[in-house]
């Protein structure tokens, strides 16, 4: 859970210094503004990464991607071997009494509260870059340019990804 929410923190870093690096480079090129350069290429960024996923994520060892090439059988062999060995078995059909006796646990309740806690504090971020926006100089100009409102809420990524 830690690596996934750090993840999403690292991930908010390189989208910020990406929005930065487009603005400043491409804004205006081919007449095409700076922020639809920015949805043009995180478009293709999104569909590179998800047909890798699509190919590469190997599921579950009893249930292997067929379309995962490099996922062999044997590898998923020595998987289910080793759950075997540790005494894990292949997940099972969720019944009415396992809905029950999870709603009956404090754990799911736990990680809830948790991970809530933490998006919550990964919100206070992306509203700050809100804030800057809406910052203003006595005569009424933006105190901001774009390329630093994006710029600034890097750190406070940094932070979530170090304390995640």
């Amino acid at each position: 859970m830690g690596i996934y929410c750090s993840c999403q923190a690292f991930g908010s870093m390189l989208s910020g210094a990406l929005a930065v690096a487009i603005m400043n480079t491409l804004d205006g090129k081919n007449g095409i503004a700076g922020w639809r350069w920015l949805f043009i290429i995180n478009c293709i960024m999104t569909i590179c990464v998800g047909l890798c996923g699509f190919f590469i994520l190997p599921d579950v060892p009893n249930n292997p991607n067929p379309r995962a090439f490099w996922f062999k059988k044997h590898y998923a062999r020595l998987a289910m071997e080793r759950l075997d060995r540790y005494g894990k078995v292949a997940p099972k059909k969720i019944t009415f009494d396992s809905v029950k006796r999870t709603t009956r646990s404090w754990v799911p309740y736990f990680i809830i509260i948790v991970y809530v806690a933490g998006c919550l504090a990964s919100y206070g971020i992306w509203y700050f870059a809100v804030f800057l926006k809406a910052l203003k100089n006595p005569d009424g100009s933006r105190l901001w340019s774009t390329s630093q409102v994006n710029a600034i809420p890097i750190g406070g990524s940094a932070v979530t990804a170090a304390s995640g």
